[in-house]
């Protein structure tokens, strides 16, 4: 009668625990799922490639790496030739420069002389 007990007390403390643990997870993992939507993803060879999840480059098949979170939007970060400073102002990009010769300087977006993208 008393190992009786003691099994019925073993598999409800079984029990208690397990639904303790499995509930904590999916917490977690709800947690996780909210970061990975606001991660975005950018080449190293490439930064104005700017992904909102994992994967390879589209240009040259690097593996992405996760962007330091800025809390600015993927259309804000690929935006066009103005941005914001922390200031409120427009600013506008001043040159275009080849990345591999940086005596190579142009006024507007485009390839530089070894067909690479400015930046």
């Amino acid at each position: 009668m008393n190992m009786k007990r003691i099994i019925w007390a073993s598999i409800l403390l079984a029990l208690v625990l397990g639904i303790f643990f499995f509930s904590g997870c999916a917490g977690d993992e709800k947690q996780t799922t909210a970061q990975t939507e606001t991660q975005l993803w950018t080449c190293g060879m490439h930064p104005e490639v700017i992904l909102d999840k994992p994967g390879n480059c589209p240009k040259c098949g690097m593996k992405l790496v996760p962007v330091k979170n800025t809390g600015q939007s993927l259309a804000a970060m690929s935006g066009g030739n103005e941005q914001k400073s922390e200031s409120g102002k427009d600013r506008k990009i001043l040159y275009w420069r080849a990345p591999m010769d940086p005596s190579e300087i142009y006024d507007h977006p485009g390839k530089s002389k070894m067909g690479m993208d400015l930046i």
